[in-house]
């Protein structure tokens, strides 16, 4: 039957069927043995979903089935909500997203389930921010230099989508340009490309997607504050852009307009950078770092600049890593957090300001299953999902302006999935279990992508997702 009015029906239950709700079911035969909640007859059913196979019963109890089939002998009621309906811009609660249509390839699955959000990711330049989601890349902020792909240089404080791009499967963003990555293993940036930034072999800045030729099958991409990466099939890493400080890691401290190879290194999964350094790690537990190296954020407990990979020595069983403006922070197989270089403004969760060479550990939080390095501060997710920051107040979202020493508990009135900042971005970022992506910070530009362009101390949801 349709939403928004009675509705009865007797008949086998479709594949395609979308998410339905009666308020009363006699009975249900089917391949699977029916939960308890069904054990009588007749029961009340508050929703049952066959796409990802749930049940709420009228208490709103969940409910699973191991399999879907079967024939609905009755039932009878309203069904859906009154007057709800999948593509109506309005979010039922039986609906996960409803982004006001029915297209399949953007923010909101074309059933309203959202059944997508996995392969959402975000990414902060210095002034915009990039949404990846269903494989589409939406983009908000400063866009002076073409940073958000749109085809316009025109400022925008809600997400657009990025022009002529489609199955990306990660994007980065620099400080007034942006990368993508499509399931193909091609790399398509756009934007500032005044020093080679955007790899493409010139200087010519690009208003929408341009394909690096000379790279393909890449398996990752990141980026530092002016320079782009990629990592090849063999596990080599190789960069472009901007070079003064050796952070391009080639052994030569000049700019460059093309990839090219860093190092030596070889069984690399992960590459990211900071401002003037970055970092690169493979499947084992050591940690590669190289640029500029001014208050130890290499690793190598020394404060010399190093323009080709070197071993972080510093700290050791490491699972994975994140790069802040001026700091390197790793998250070790216990599940606590250690970091080194800039603690100016405390983002290293320790409850001072001491830096330096030396790993020093995040205080108050363990657990940790994923971290997230900022320009002055660092967040991390636990195993629970709660996500705490510690450092710039821009980066903690307290709602005030007091840098934080130590980490604070961060307030998204739900779990967290996943975790975001960035280099030089002064603010952060988190994507909630329901798919709902939050942002809080400085927003000059409209980058929070909260139809504004008002600084948020707090988290607050991007228009649209």
């Amino acid at each position: 039957g349709a939403c928004g009015g009675n509705a009865s029906f007797n008949q086998s239950v479709p594949a395609s069927f979308g998410p339905i709700r009666f308020s009363s079911v006699r009975r249900y035969e089917g391949d699977f043995t029916p939960p308890t909640s069904f054990s009588s007859d007749p029961q009340t059913l508050a929703q049952y979903n066959l796409l990802d196979r749930t049940f709420a019963d009228a208490s709103g109890n969940g409910r699973t089935a191991s399999s879907v089939g079967g024939t609905w002998v009755s039932g009878s009621g309203p069904a859906c909500e009154q007057g709800a309906r999948c593509g109506d811009g309005v979010k039922a609660a039986w609906e996960q997203c409803d982004d006001g249509n029915q297209v399949d390839d953007d923010r909101c699955a074309n059933d309203c389930t959202g059944n997508r959000f996995d392969n959402s990711f975000i990414a902060s330049g210095g002034y915009h921010l990039c949404i990846l989601r269903n494989g589409q890349v939406w983009c908000s902020g400063n866009n002076r230099d073409g940073q958000l792909g749109d085809g316009t240089r025109t400022q925008r404080t809600v997400p657009v989508r990025v022009a002529n791009l489609s199955d990306v499967v990660e994007v980065t963003t620099q400080s007034n340009s942006s990368c993508a990555r499509r399931r193909d293993g091609t790399v398509w940036c756009w934007g500032n490309n005044d020093i080679g930034q955007l790899g493409t072999g010139n200087t010519t800045d690009q208003l929408t997607p341009q394909r690096l030729g000379s790279l393909s099958d890449i398996k990752a991409i990141g980026s530092m504050g002016n320079s782009g990466c990629a990592i090849k099939p063999d596990g080599s890493v190789w960069c472009w852009g901007y070079g003064i400080y050796g952070q391009l890691g080639n052994g030569s401290t000049s700019n460059q307009d093309s990839p090219r190879r860093v190092g030596s290194l070889r069984g690399m999964t992960k590459v990211t950078g900071g401002n003037y350094h970055a970092c690169a790690k493979g499947a084992g537990p050591e940690l590669f770092c190289w640029g500029r190296n001014r208050y130890g954020e290499v690793g190598d407990n020394t404060m010399t600049t190093r323009t080709t990979p070197v071993q972080v020595t510093v700290v050791d069983d490491i699972l994975d890593f994140s790069v802040g403006g001026y700091h390197t922070c790793v998250l070790r197989h216990d599940g606590t957090v250690r970091c080194f270089g800039d603690n100016s403004y405390g983002g290293f969760g320790i409850g001072n300001t001491s830096g330096g060479p030396s790993a020093r550990t995040m205080i108050g939080v363990t657990d940790v299953v994923e971290l997230s390095a900022a320009h002055h501060g660092t967040c991390v997710r636990q195993g629970n999902s709660q996500m705490y920051c510690a450092g710039w107040y821009y980066h903690v979202g307290t709602g005030n302006e007091s840098n934080q020493y130590s980490p604070q508990r961060i307030n998204l009135g739900g779990n967290v999935r996943r975790i975001f900042s960035g280099a030089g971005v002064e603010g952060a970022a988190a994507e909630r279990e329901d798919g709902t992506v939050w942002t809080w910070g400085r927003n000059h530009y409209g980058q929070l992508g909260i139809g504004s362009t008002d600084n948020n101390l707090s988290p607050g949801r991007v228009s649209g997702f």
